[in-house]
């Protein structure tokens, strides 16, 4: 009722007839306020010691539960942010269990692919059918190399869509081994470089062409220089007699 801090809130608790109040605050670990416990009376008084002490220890596990949820909450939204941006960059990741054989993609690896995450069960055997059969083989020698010298690779592959479409990817790998040194898990990330590839084919093509035409045009001109080298060699000879 006399603290001028509760001027324009008094009439909220009048209804409750609440007549004295404490604030706690909770700080994070950079000594920041995060939220405030606020504790009621509808006596006048201040919190006794057992109080203050039961505050401090609520006040404490509901910092952990705080910043928890706040670091969850940002790894959330970091995770909602590297997708959109995988998805925007045609860039997918994937994990491979060595020992089961289980193979995890990412959604955007599934888009790249052009397949459905219900339907398709992803393996290693089911991954090598995907690829370009001129393709396989060398993927497969790049990925048991790998496997048996324990080190990361990056390849370039080409794989074919269940409606025939072929994509180029550029590929990235790396092993983990357990602590006997057995490599149990293989882990990439795959980026559609297609159009790319095929900008850079088109340029290729532009510029065969264009030698193409360079070599046309100084065929003209040579044959251009021998009809005129003939031409005038011609009005310069004497006239028969």
């Amino acid at each position: 009722q006399t603290d001028p801090r509760w001027k324009d809130y008094k009439h909220l608790i009048a209804p409750y007839e609440l007549n004295a109040c404490w604030s706690y605050p909770i700080l994070n670990t950079q000594g920041n306020v995060i939220a405030v416990f606020g504790i009621y009376y509808k006596e006048e008084r201040y919190p006794n010691e057992e109080e203050v002490w039961i505050i401090e220890s609520c006040g404490a596990i509901l910092k952990i539960i705080l910043e928890n949820r706040l670091s969850t909450e940002a790894l959330q939204e970091t995770t909602v942010l590297m997708e959109q941006g995988q998805e925007l960059a045609g860039f997918g990741n994937w994990q491979w269990d060595i020992q089961n054989n289980v193979v995890t993609w990412s959604d955007v690896l599934y888009t790249i692919y052009g397949l459905d995450k219900k339907s398709f069960k992803a393996t290693f055997e089911a991954y090598q059918e995907l690829l370009h059969p001129d393709d396989r083989q060398r993927v497969y020698h790049t990925s048991r190399d790998a496997l048996h010298m324990k080190k990361g690779v990056t390849f370039e592959e080409r794989i074919i869509r269940p409606n025939g479409e072929v994509r180029y990817l550029r590929s990235w790998g790396r092993v983990k081994v357990s602590e006997a040194g057995i490599p149990v898990k293989m882990i990439g990330a795959c980026l559609d470089i297609t159009e790319n590839k095929l900008a850079e084919s088109q340029l290729q093509n532009l510029h065969h062409e264009l030698e193409e035409h360079v070599k046309a045009l100084e065929h003209y001109n040579a044959q251009l220089e021998d009809i005129l080298w003939t031409q005038s060699h011609i009005v310069r000879a004497p006239l028969a007699r």
